[in-house]
């Protein structure tokens, strides 16, 4: 156990440097799912590799009918920069417990991760059935082109739709979390204490780096005033006010994202009622909220994946 931990200790740390998160933040929103996932594989594999006999027709008998779940065999694990850890990982878990082999592709954008993971891998797992690959695109297509059983893509519509043409030469399966617009509603009965506090971490946590993050928000207007000043005092309460930010929130992974989305805010028109800053020099943007953008603004047409949240009030 004492290996376990340490190695816990470095992928925490790799992910500390790519992304600026805590270890407290890391583990509960990848380590722990990490362990739960084995613990669920490990309690529910006999079931999942057991055999169901099924009813034969008239036609076939005597025969019996038996359905036999069999491993698919190599399956390639693309991983993404802003959950490094669990979306490289709990896919290699599922591997293993149907019995695949695999080749895992991390992400070059978190190379400090990239690296753990690596040798995570190779010190723990049977380097015969399980590898990991580093490197940027040159890498990813050229393993998207092997003959593999199985692609497992986590990443942008429009990366994932080139893993799709390119896997579909060889006719491979593909399990993909693309990207997506993820809209919430506030209505005028809501406990808006507890709304803002949940919306807060699940839009800022990770520097707004996450799929299913909210994108925008529609509050009742006769409750938006006060949700926005609660919003405000759970930010605060969450993330602190320091020019450099907050460890708990982390910041963006590179120089691009962060002069992207800087741009989505600079467009975005409407009213900016909380934060709005960048700091370019250390990747970090405040926690900014901005009520009613415009609604033909690349703000609301891209994903966001930053800690910008768009607010309209309705009726």
């Amino acid at each position: 156990m004492t290996g376990i931990t340490e190695m816990e200790e470095e992928l925490c740390e790799a992910v500390f440097k790519d992304l600026g998160r805590t270890k407290n933040v890391t583990e509960i929103t990848e380590i722990l799912g990490l362990k739960a996932a084995c613990k669920h594989d490990i309690d529910h594999v006999k079931s999942y590799s057991a055999e169901f006999t099924e009813h034969s027709e008239l036609l076939l008998i005597p025969a019996k009918t038996i359905i036999r779940y069999e491993p698919l065999g190599v399956a390639a694990i693309y991983g993404s920069w802003n959950y490094p850890l669990m979306v490289v990982l709990k896919p290699l878990i599922q591997c293993i417990t149907a019995g695949n082999c695999a080749i895992l592709k991390p992400s070059e954008f978190a190379p400090e991760t990239s690296k753990a993971v690596k040798n995570f891998v190779e010190k723990y797992l049977d380097n015969e059935a399980y590898a990991v690959i580093e490197g940027g695109v040159d890498v990813s297509v050229k393993l998207n082109a092997q003959k593999l059983d199985l692609i497992c893509f986590t990443g942008s519509t429009f990366v994932g739709k080139i893993v799709a043409q390119a896997a579909a030469k060889n006719m491979i399966p593909c399990i993909m979390e693309l990207g997506g617009k993820c809209p919430v509603i506030v209505d005028q009965d809501a406990d808006i204490d507890f709304a803002a506090g949940k919306l807060a971490f699940a839009k800022f946590n990770n520097s707004g780096q996450t799929c299913v993050a909210p994108d925008y928000i529609f509050v009742h207007e006769k409750i938006i005033k006060q949700f926005v000043e609660t919003m405000i005092v759970k930010l605060r309460e969450m993330y602190g006010e320091k020019p450099t930010g907050s460890d708990q929130m982390g910041k963006m992974i590179n120089e691009f994202h962060t002069k992207r989305v800087e741009e989505l805010i600079q467009g975005a028109g409407g009213k900016i009622v909380a934060g709005g800053k960048v700091t370019k020099d250390i990747k970090y943007i405040e926690p900014t909220i901005i009520l009613e953008p415009d609604l033909d603004s690349k703000l609301m047409e891209e994903e966001i994946f930053g800690p910008v949240l768009p607010l309209f009030p309705f009726t």
